[in-house]
């Protein structure tokens, strides 16, 4: 249901076709703000971008935006955010964003540690020991807190369980998510993959944990330490928790089924109510957002700026195993080599919903792409990508 090691692959590798045929009309809406001369060129490709893109794929609805070196920035979309009803997408439509979420998580335990709260090479035993399933845990007396953040701790993915693949089949049909407690039992007495800090593998089950771990340390719930620690100062006003069955101006997700088959081909109902609870997410993702507000959090967090004391260099410390592919992975942020250089991101895939948000250092420049299908594939988030960097370029 999150983002996987393959989808992770995929900022560089991959592209998935785009589900849901569907006839629409030409229909293009842009945004731009507080945008100078020059930058109003650098918008006005975006725009065609996204336009050229939408019109040349099968996705119902398309979004994305951009914030420049001066920190100004632009949003365009394209299609529809509900083909049925009508509803045109907007810069203003919001999406589920699947594990681009997880760099919201790794941002909040991050936090904590400028609070005094937490210790990322603590062992994660110093938090949820008392938990009563905890001996469960594989490698839970042994792994970190920051082996939860940057997938070393020897953790399987719940998602990849057959038996969560039956509770979620029950939680489509009766709308009702499954707790965080209730999501990790599916390792509870595993083998573990590998030994604690040895080996690469991606693990939603890990996120799940640091997120009890981070309502541990801080006493309270996760979502209310996000909000203090990101979502309030960096005014991210349409980012919230994706739990629920109603949430304003959500597009309507058109699922391929090629996952979840038993899902519903469409998320959301005729008068705009989900189908199916998301909070099952939690901190493996469990955001809804638009492309505005992730890639000024992009922008913020990967300059350094998110929060008063220095924390970048660990965000973007990959673990010491070599990754596979042509990335790696620091603390809840992808790092891959780009033609611009080395990038830092994540994207993001629940059914209905695709995401990506990257920055790019040597630019300045942060790019976020949502559309209304599982993923909008890398042929498109490259195209879009390319589009504003030629155009940055040659300003």
């Amino acid at each position: 249901m999150k983002c996987t090691f393959k989808l992770l692959s995929s900022l560089v590798l991959m592209s998935l076709t785009a589900c849901q045929n569907q006839a629409v009309e030409r229909n293009v809406t842009s945004e731009m703000s507080r945008v100078n001369q020059s930058n109003n060129t650098i918008c006005l490709a975006l725009k065609e971008a996204v336009t050229n893109a939408w019109e040349e794929t099968s996705i119902p609805g398309l979004s994305a935006a951009v914030v420049l070196p001066d920190q100004t920035g632009c949003s365009s979309a394209a299609g529809w955010a509900d083909v049925n009803r009508k509803i045109k997408a907007t810069p203003d439509t919001r999406f589920l964003s699947g594990s681009t979420g997880k760099v919201f998580v790794s941002a909040t335990a991050i936090y904590l540690t400028q609070q005094g709260l937490l210790d990322l090479d603590d062992p994660v035993s110093k938090y949820l020991s008392d938990e009563p399933f905890f001996d469960k845990i594989p490698n839970g007396r042994t792994m970190t807190v920051r082996q939860l953040m940057d997938h070393t701790s020897g953790l399987a993915d719940h998602v990849y369980t057959k038996e969560f693949t039956e509770i979620m089949r029950e939680g489509f049909a009766n709308k009702k998510a499954v707790s965080p407690r209730d999501v990790i039992k599916f390792v509870f007495d595993q083998e573990p993959l590998s030994k604690a800090g040895e080996v690469f593998h991606y693990s939603d089950t890990g996120y799940i944990l640091l997120g009890l771990v981070i309502e541990s340390a801080s006493g309270r719930d996760y979502y209310d330490v996000l909000h203090e620690a990101i979502i309030l100062p960096l005014a991210l006003n349409s980012t919230s928790p994706s739990r629920g069955l109603y949430h304003d101006k959500l597009a309507n997700g058109y699922h391929d089924q090629k996952y979840f088959e038993f899902s519903p081909k469409e998320s959301l109902t005729a008068d705009g109510w989900m189908r199916w609870d998301p909070a099952t997410e939690w901190t493996g993702g469990g955001l809804v957002t638009k492309p505005e507000n992730l890639a000024r959090f992009a922008w913020k967090y990967y300059q350094g700026l998110a929060f008063e004391k220095p924390y970048l260099e660990q965000v973007l410390t990959a673990g010491t195993i070599q990754q596979k592919g042509d990335f790696k992975y620091g603390l809840g942020t992808v790092i891959f080599e780009t033609s611009e250089g080395i990038a830092y991101g994540h994207l993001g895939v629940i059914p209905g919903y695709g995401s990506s948000m990257v920055y790019f250092p040597k630019l300045k420049l942060s790019i976020s792409i949502q559309g209304n299908v599982n993923d909008v594939g890398m042929a498109t988030r490259l195209a879009i990508r390319e589009a504003v960097v030629k155009a940055l370029k040659a300003d």
